[in-house]
């Protein structure tokens, strides 16, 4: 519908109006009415109206017109205006979680989680070895491989990957000497592709042997995304199929909430899911971080951990709570950790079991260089 004002038919409605009445000033004439329907009517009269008040009444519709087009124009751009509103919210929606999954993955890099090594793209590697001092004074070692080699001629998507156990539950086993725990860890090698991305899904099937007489064969399907939530959270979850010709089938779960506290706080909790077919039984465990960013060679992480399985109802197996103090003492690939901790299992019958863990870790790769 037009809502702008009709003033051209009152321009000339008013013309007509004028002629009208010098028509009925003639008629005045020769009625002998003169004097002052003569001058009320007479074409000075009627020549003051057209000068003076038809303009005027024009000028009136036009600021009326131009009145009733901005108040049509602002109703008709209300709906612009909220989706420019909502795009603009996207947008710092968007920049927010990126500042949040950036700030997240930069404190996995710093800490090599095992999270860096599954998304790492590049050539990569990660040698770590473990000294634990328990709470009689005893010490055991845990030494751990990652290592990931781009093949040539692959376009980057084939990789060749060489870890201890992947089933981190698993290859958590203590030496009595630092040869003896290098010697007596599994190793596994295998091909992983990365395949191309299904959605916002990384992809990644892997095939592979355990290093050992006679073989263990092994196939392996990960996939990783990132879900941005309401600022300030960030949800990555990881879940992964897998066999081992030793073992059987399993399936592995992991959903963990990231939240930016401050410019040096970040907090993560970690659920974890776990099935396979050898135990069958379901574990789960659920894992609570708080980062904190000293300066840039050295963090602090609190964590607080606690496990349960289904064997036969879901009971808790182990809980505990350590601190982990982590440094760059060389360059920015040489790493050292002090992890004083405390735990709680039902092997022990829950009685407190202190212990003191030293860690030296060397990382190679793009973003240590």
């Amino acid at each position: 519908m037009d809502h702008s004002f009709p003033y051209g038919k009152v321009c000339a409605k008013l013309q007509q109006t004028v002629y009208t009445e010098q028509r009925s000033t003639r008629v005045a004439r020769h009625a002998g009415l003169g004097g002052l329907t003569a001058v009320m009517t007479g074409p000075r009269f009627s020549l003051l109206w057209s000068v003076m008040i038809l303009p005027l009444a024009c000028l009136a519709g036009a600021g009326w017109a131009d009145q009733s087009a901005v108040t049509h124009t602002q109703s008709q751009s209300r709906k612009p205006r909220f989706h420019f509103l909502l795009a603009q919210a996207a947008g710092a929606h968007a920049t927010l979680s990126q500042r949040v999954e950036a700030a997240a993955k930069s404190l996995d890099r710093f800490f090599a989680t095992d999270k860096t090594f599954d998304e790492e793209t590049n050539t990569y590697l990660r040698l770590r070895f473990e000294t634990v001092v328990d709470k009689d004074l005893g010490l055991s070692f845990k030494p751990d491989v990652k290592v990931r080699l781009d093949l040539p001629r692959t376009k980057r998507s084939l990789k060749l990957l060489l870890e201890t156990d992947p089933d981190d539950s698993r290859r958590r086993t203590s030496q009595s000497t630092p040869v003896e725990s290098l010697e007596k860890q599994d190793y596994f090698l295998s091909l992983e592709r990365t395949a191309r991305r299904a959605g916002r899904w990384d992809v990644r099937p892997a095939a592979g042997i355990r290093l050992d007489w006679p073989p263990d064969p092994f196939m392996r399907l990960r996939a990783i995304r990132y879900f941005p939530l309401r600022h300030p959270w960030l949800l990555r979850t990881a879940g992964q199929l897998f066999w081992f010709g030793s073992r059987g089938v399993g399936a592995r779960t992991d959903a963990d909430f990231d939240r930016a506290l401050s410019a040096t706080l970040l907090f993560r909790s970690t659920t974890t899911l776990s099935w396979t077919e050898d135990d069958n039984f379901a574990r789960a465990a659920e894992r609570l971080f708080l980062f904190q960013y000293l300066d840039p060679r050295q963090s602090i992480v609190y964590e607080l951990d606690y496990q349960a399985k289904d064997d036969p109802r879901w009971a808790a197996d182990r809980f505990g709570f350590q601190i982990r103090y982590r440094k760059r003492v060389y360059g920015k690939w040489l790493f050292m950790e002090l992890t004083p901790r405390l735990s709680y299992s039902s092997e022990n019958h829950f009685d407190p079991d202190p212990s003191f863990t030293l860690r030296l870790e060397a990382v190679f790769g793009r973003e240590y260089l």
